[in-house]
């Protein structure tokens, strides 16, 4: 049986959401619990699941954040990052503890070069740390 698509209602559209073609106040400074923000660009979380088998950045990893980097936002917000070994919600999710601390302190020094050289400024970098709880699988299956 085939599902039948519902036509697009007019009512279903915002007739009338507000927008602006001046996007003047993105390059506006800001400053938030004491840390200044260049712009109000951000680039949000957005898991990878790139990590190594260790749980430091990967080349994927590395890749994506360098680009982040270089388009010129404010703020880069790194994903979701576990804190315990048992706590990733998958084998490659990113996992910040003594063993990979360094290396996550070399991709920041890179993202912070990298923005200087193409933009002429630092980004924030802030880091979303997590723990999965009953939905970790470290190994690939409930944990």
């Amino acid at each position: 049986m085939q599902a039948k698509k519902r036509p697009q209602q007019k009512s279903d559209l915002p007739s009338n959401f507000p927008y602006s073609e001046d996007i003047s106040s993105l390059s506006l400074p800001l400053t938030l619990e004491g840390k200044h923000i260049q712009n109000r660009i951000c680039y949000q979380p957005m898991e990878g699941c790139d990590g190594t088998h260790e749980g430091a950045p990967g080349e994927l990893t590395r890749r994506r954040y360098l680009r982040f980097a270089s388009g010129g936002a404010g703020l880069i917000w790194f994903e979701a990052t576990a804190v315990l070994p048992e706590g990733r919600a998958n084998p490659r999710q990113l996992l910040l503890n003594e063993q990979t601390a360094d290396a996550f302190a070399d991709l920041i020094e890179e993202i912070k070069e990298t923005s200087v050289r193409e933009n002429g400024y630092e980004p924030t970098v802030v880091c979303q740390l997590t723990h999965s709880g009953r939905w970790s699988k470290p190994d690939g299956a409930p944990h």
